[in-house]
């Protein structure tokens, strides 16, 4: 549920920056705790279900901003 959350959070906003907290927030309904790495574990699920090898990924890291969805058409 919190991948399909995570997922569901991009997807409303595709090819836009998405801080890492609003995608907390919109997930989980609440702020990060300081030294929470659920977001890393639930994120690294989602981008293993849903990459192939060799695929451009669907999810990507903007360092220090946050993630950018790129759907597939």
């Amino acid at each position: 549920p919190r991948e399909f959350a995570l997922l569901a959070a991009l997807a409303r906003r595709p090819g836009e920056v998405v801080s890492r907290a609003a995608l907390f927030r919109d997930a989980w309904g609440r702020s990060a705790g300081p030294r929470s790495n659920l977001f890393d574990v639930h994120l690294s699920h989602l981008r293993r279900k849903l990459d192939a090898p060799g695929e451009d990924p669907m999810i990507e890291t903007v360092r220090g901003v946050g993630l950018v969805f790129h759907p597939r058409a």
